[in-house]
């Protein structure tokens, strides 16, 4: 070739798109492409003329890299870890190598932490949550008693942040004493060991409703913004009615409204209006009966109208609220008649809205929780006569 000119040697092809070069082209046939060799590459051709910075830009090593999204990297990451090759990745999410190492390698990396560094080492922080756990003492208390070296605000957000902790109101219990303990255990057992039909058993209780609300302490949700609320307490709760419900695996029984305190008297009463229809309209004289073991239910009087009325019934172990499944109803019911805090100005209003609350009660809900017997029978029996979570 001559040296004077500025010849570039290519095929008539890698041509095909290039014009205006500033320089003579020489068109070899296929027979002399034999003879010579390429001066340049068809890249090359490209590049003439062109900035050097440009060029640069289109170099591989910086060319923009692709961005992975969350997903992405979450699914690459799971099947590196299920044992996947590189390889067998690229095959399934259609990405390179080279980007799925990248990712792998960036997921593996631990960014340095901004900000002020954590007044509690995890040893620290260990030992505060096991504490917790085992004592459930207050955040101030548990402060003392591991001594953190920070303020009682740190160690509360610290306990906040912990998945296994949930600062609660303590709910209120009978005790119960190793003799109940005995009684549930032998009770549970006696009906789980052995097929039990619970579908004859008429469970029954009361309750009672103050017009004030429930018993206990009020929370909310306090806007800054607002005034506070304030929660209007009255003495004796400001009045009550008191209720008798009866439930079994086929329906509820017509609530009954109790006025003033109740004696033996009042209660046979109460079983000869209420219970009897709906125990014979549900099941004939075929059912056994359930009440728990209060003073008039207990009495001589009351055992001889079951007796004269031929009512079998039900052995209870003392001081077993949870193992009676109308007492899960009395709750459904004060949700709906106490909702947003709501109080009553009179007996009237409170005892229409309990009624109200009574008659939403479905029957595929009642037949839920009598089917629920057995297993709080085997949650005493695990419990060692402990109280359940019922």
């Amino acid at each position: 070739m001559n040296n004077a000119e500025n010849v570039v040697v290519a095929t008539g092809a890698q041509l095909a798109s290039v014009e205006n070069f500033p320089f003579n082209i020489r068109i070899l046939n296929s027979d002399k492409m034999k003879e010579h060799k390429l001066q340049y590459k068809i890249q090359d051709i490209l590049s003439v003329g062109q900035s050097k910075a440009h060029r640069k830009s289109m170099s591989f090593g910086n060319m923009r890299r692709e961005k992975l999204n969350d997903e992405m990297r979450g699914r690459i990451k799971g099947l590196r870890e299920a044992g996947m090759t590189y390889r067998a990745i690229r095959a399934i999410t259609g990405k390179s190598v080279a980007v799925i190492s990248r990712c792998l390698r960036q997921l593996g990396r631990r960014k340095k932490q901004c900000g002020r560094p954590v007044a509690l080492t995890e040893r620290q922080t260990r030992r505060l949550v096991r504490e917790a756990c085992k004592t459930g003492s207050s955040a101030s208390t548990l402060h003392k008693t591991c001594e953190l070296p920070c303020n009682v605000r740190t160690t509360r957000r610290v306990l906040q942040r912990c998945d296994l902790l949930d600062y609660t109101k303590m709910q209120r219990t009978l005790p119960l004493t190793p003799a109940h303990k005995t009684a549930r255990l032998k009770w549970a057992m006696d009906h789980a060991e052995n097929p039990f039909d619970w579908s004859n058993i008429v469970f029954s209780d009361e309750k009672k409703f103050n017009l004030d609300g429930p018993d206990g302490y009020k929370n909310y949700w306090h806007d800054i913004r607002q005034p506070k609320r304030s929660f209007v307490t009255r003495q004796q709760g400001g009045g009550s009615v008191m209720v008798w419900g009866a439930i079994a695996r086929c329906g509820k029984s017509a609530l009954a409204i109790l006025t003033g305190k109740q004696n033996s008297g009042d209660y046979v009463f109460t079983l000869s209006e209420y219970l009897l229809p709906f125990a014979h309209l549900k099941f004939g004289s075929d059912f056994v009966f359930q009440q728990d073991n209060a003073p008039i239910h207990t009495s001589a009087e009351t055992k001889q109208f079951c007796a004269d009325q031929f009512i079998d019934l039900l052995p209870w172990p003392a001081r077993s609220p949870d193992l009676n499944p109308i007492e899960n109803l009395w709750s459904t019911m004060s949700r709906v008649v106490y909702n947003n805090g709501r109080q009553y100005q009179n007996v009237a209003e409170l005892r229409a809205a309990v009624l109200l609350a009574w008659d939403m009660i479905s029957d595929e809900e009642v037949k839920n929780l009598i089917d629920s017997m057995h297993r709080r029978c085997l949650e005493t029996i695990r419990r060692n006569g402990e109280k359940t979570h019922y």
